[in-house]
């Protein structure tokens, strides 16, 4: 939250400048401010009121390729209350603004994201990984 309005203030200051650039071309300038400002408040949005959500688990079929071999991941909402969704389903959770989701690692929070394969498939990895998405292979299979 505090980071999305960190970057609205450098937006606006942005959009600032090029007021004053382009202030003849009204036009222009006023449909950058109304598309930039509904961009910005959408994500605003959508940072509040997602609810945040720890993998604990995933499930994995037999492919070799790390970016596809994860197929669900799964948590917990209270001590005996678990939930598990498809990858496809989490993605979307967070495409939409409904979920966020992280791993513990070593004590600390680590988000995890969406990311694209060379062949344009989407799937989940944490920050901190590179192309394969280890954080969350390591981590124990669903029951």
């Amino acid at each position: 939250m505090i980071q999305c309005r960190r970057v609205w203030g450098i937006l606006f200051g942005i959009m600032w400048r090029i007021g004053e650039k382009y202030r003849e071309q009204g036009i222009f300038y006023n449909s950058f401010i109304v598309e930039l400002t509904n961009i910005i408040f959408i994500n605003l949005k959508n940072e509040e009121m997602a609810s945040s959500h720890e993998i604990l688990c995933i499930n994995k079929n037999d492919r070799f390729n790390p970016q596809e071999r994860i197929t669900h991941v799964g948590g917990k909402n209270s001590p005996t209350e678990k939930w598990k969704l498809t990858v496809d389903e989490a993605i979307h959770g967070i495409e939409t603004g409904k979920w966020n989701f992280y791993v513990n690692k070593g004590g600390s929070r680590v988000k995890v994201i969406i990311s694209t394969s060379k062949n344009g498939r989407k799937y989940l990895k944490t920050e901190n990984d590179g192309e394969e998405p280890n954080n969350l292979l390591s981590l124990p299979e669903c029951i």
